[in-house]
C-alpha cells in the first residue's frame, strides 16, 4: 500500500492533533508526584558542548525545578556565519532570540518543495541567496527570524538554522520534555542528521549522526548511491552541531517587489509585510482547520513571531514598562507545541503585581538586569526571596504567587509557560481579585475597618498588572 505525499501530511497532521489534545492532561497528571517544591533556586546552566561555530549551555534537566515543570533547557550561542546542523528532538520547544538574526528551515512531512530554482533550461527561475553562479535547487520553504522572535519547533520536525547576521547569535530555548507526544522518558533527546555533540573535556563525541550506526552496504544499496559517498556521510565529524560556513551559504530565496535580494532580507518593512500576509494565511487556517485545505494550510503555517515589539504590548504603562504575550490564539503553531511565551520589560523599581498562573508553569530567563523576586507556596511559605538577575532561569510552579520587583537598572525577562494559552491571575489593580470582591467581605477577611478595606481594593487602581515606583516622580518610558 502505497500513501501519496499529501496523505502523508494528512495523517501527520491528525497525529500532532491528537498526541496534543488527547492525553495532555493526563501525561502532567503522571508527573505530578515530581514537583514536590520545598525551595526554589534560580539556576545557571551547569553543561556545556563545544562545536566549531558556537557553544550550547545545558540547564540541569534533573534540578528539582525542571523536573516539577516537566521541561528542560539550554542557551545556545552561534557565531557569524554559523550553521545549526539538521536535526530533530523528541520534544516540542520554543526558542526565544536574545540577541541576532537569521534564517531557519523546518522540514514537515508531506510539505512540498516550495522555494526553488531551475538552470536556464527550466520553466521557473528566482533570484538564490549565495553567490551569483547559477545552479538548481528546490527545497521546503525559509523562515526568516531576528531579535526579540519566539520561535515553536514541534517535536519530530527537522530544523536547521543559519547565522547571516553580523554578530553572534544568543537563544534561550525549553523543551517539553512531559508533552504526551514525547514517548520516549523525561529526558530532552536530540537527534542529529548530520554533525555531533561531544561533552566538555570528552575525547570522543557522546552523540553522533543518525547514520554512522547504519551498515554502510545497506545505506548504499537503499539510497542507490556508492558506498564511498556512502561511506562520507558516515564518517566522523569532530565540528560539532555548529559549523563555520567559510563560503555564500546557497538558498533559494524569492525577489522582492524591488528586485533586490538584499533589500528582501533585510527589510522590516517587507518582513512585518510578510508577517501580515502569514496571519492572514492563519485566519483562514482557523476557519478551514477541519475542511478540506488543512494541508496546505498547515505547510503555509507561520512558526515565528516577534515578541519584542512594544506597539504590539498587551500591557503598557509609560510610567512602569509592558507586558507582550503570545498564546495559540497569535501563533497558531503554539497548537502544536503547546507552549506559549510572556516578555516583561519593568522600568527602574516598577513591579509586577502580584499574580499567578492558573494553567501552567511558568519559566523566567532574565535577559537583562535583576530583581528581588518572591515566591510563594500553598502553605503561606517563602519557597524563593532573592535576587534573580540576567542570565539565571527561575521556575515559578502553577498556582504559586509571585512578586517581583525591577532593581535601579531596571528587569527584563522571558518567560515561557508550560500551556499554549497560559492565563495569569492577578491580585491588585484594574481587572484582578481584589477588584472583584465585595469591599465588606475584604474587610471581614482582613480584619479591617471599611474605609481600609476600601484602600486595600482599589490600590493601584488605574494599573494593569505593571506598576510603577510610587515613591518616585515617574519617567516615561519611550514606546518604540
Amino acid at each position: 500500500m502505497e500513501l501519496s505525499t499529501s496523505s502523508w501530511l494528512h495523517l501527520f497532521i491528525c497525529l500532532l492533533l491528537l498526541g496534543n489534545y488527547g492525553s495532555m492532561a493526563q501525561t502532567r497528571w503522571e508527573r505530578h508526584s515530581q514537583c514536590r517544591v520545598e525551595k526554589l533556586n534560580a539556576l545557571h546552566p551547569t553543561g556545556r558542548v563545544q562545536s566549531e561555530a558556537g557553544v550550547t549551555e545545558f540547564f540541569d534537566e534533573k534540578s528539582d525545578e525542571l523536573r516539577c515543570a516537566g521541561v528542560s533547557a539550554y542557551r545556545r550561542i552561534i557565531n557569524r556565519r554559523g550553521l545549526l546542523l539538521p536535526h530533530f528532538s523528541n520534544a516540542p520547544r520554543l526558542v526565544y532570540v536574545i540577541e541576532g538574526k537569521g534564517v531557519a528551515g523546518y522540514v514537515i512531512p508531506g510539505c512540498p518543495e516550495s522555494f526553488q530554482i531551475f538552470d536556464w533550461r527550466g520553466t521557473r527561475r528566482e533570484k538564490f541567496h549565495g553567490q551569483g553562479q547559477s545552479f538548481s535547487d528546490q527545497h521546503q520553504r525559509l523562515h526568516r527570524f531576528r531579535q526579540g522572535d519566539i520561535i515553536a519547533i514541534p517535536a519530530g520536525i527537522a530544523f536547521w538554522a543559519f547565522n547571516d547576521g553580523e554578530s553572534t547569535l544568543v537563544t534561550i530555548t525549553v523543551a517539553d520534555t512531559s508533552s504526551n507526544v514525547n514517548q520516549l522518558d523525561d529526558n530532552h533527546r536530540q537527534f542529529q542528521l548530520a554533525g555531533s555533540q561531544r561533552g566538555a573535556g570528552a575525547s570522543k563525541p557522546e552523540r553522533t549522526s543518525i547514520f554512522d550506526a547504519f551498515s554502510t552496504d545497506m545505506l548504499a544499496w537503499t539510497l542507490g548511491i556508492s558506498r564511498e559517498l556512502a561511506q562520507k556521510i558516515q564518517r566522523e565529524d569532530r565540528r560539532g552541531e555548529i559549523v563555520a560556513v567559510k563560503e555564500d551559504l546557497e538558498l533559494v530565496w524569492p525577489y522582492s517587489r524591488k528586485g533586490e535580494e538584499g533589500e528582501s532580507r533585510g527589510s522590516r518593512e517587507e518582513e512585518e509585510e510578510e508577517e501580515e500576509r502569514e496571519r492572514r494565511r492563519e485566519e483562514e487556517w482557523e476557519r478551514e482547520r477541519r475542511g478540506n485545505g488543512l494541508e496546505q494550510l498547515f505547510c503555509s503555517l507561520r512558526f515565528i513571531e516577534n515578541i519584542d515589539n512594544p506597539i504590539h504590548a498587551d500591557v503598557f504603562n509609560p510610567f512602569a514598562g509592558r507586558l507582550n504575550q503570545i498564546t495559540s490564539h497569535k501563533l497558531p503553531a503554539l497548537h502544536f507545541v503547546q507552549l506559549s511565551a510572556a516578555r516583561v520589560v519593568l522600568q527602574k523599581r516598577a513591579s509586577m503585581a502580584p499574580h499567578w498562573n492558573l494553567n501552567a508553569h511558568s519559566l523566567v530567563y532574565v535577559t537583562r538586569g535583576r530583581a528581588r523576586v518572591q515566591v510563594v507556596d500553598d502553605r503561606g511559605k517563602a519557597v524563593f526571596d532573592g535576587q534573580l538577575e540576567q542570565g539565571q532561569l527561575l521556575l515559578i510552579p502553577q498556582n504559586f504567587a509571585v512578586l517581583k520587583r525591577a532593581d535601579d537598572d531596571g528587569f527584563e525577562y522571558i518567560a515561557f509557560k508550560t500551556s499554549e494559552n497560559a492565563i495569569a491571575s492577578q491580585v491588585f489593580g484594574k481587572g484582578s481579585i481584589f477588584r472583584g470582591l465585595p469591599e465588606h467581605v475584604v474587610g471581614i477577611a482582613y480584619r479591617l475597618q471599611r474605609e481600609e478595606a476600601r484602600k486595600i481594593k482599589f490600590a493601584r487602581a488605574d494599573e494593569v498588572a505593571i506598576f510603577a515606583d510610587s515613591s518616585m516622580q515617574p519617567q516615561p518610558m519611550p514606546v518604540a
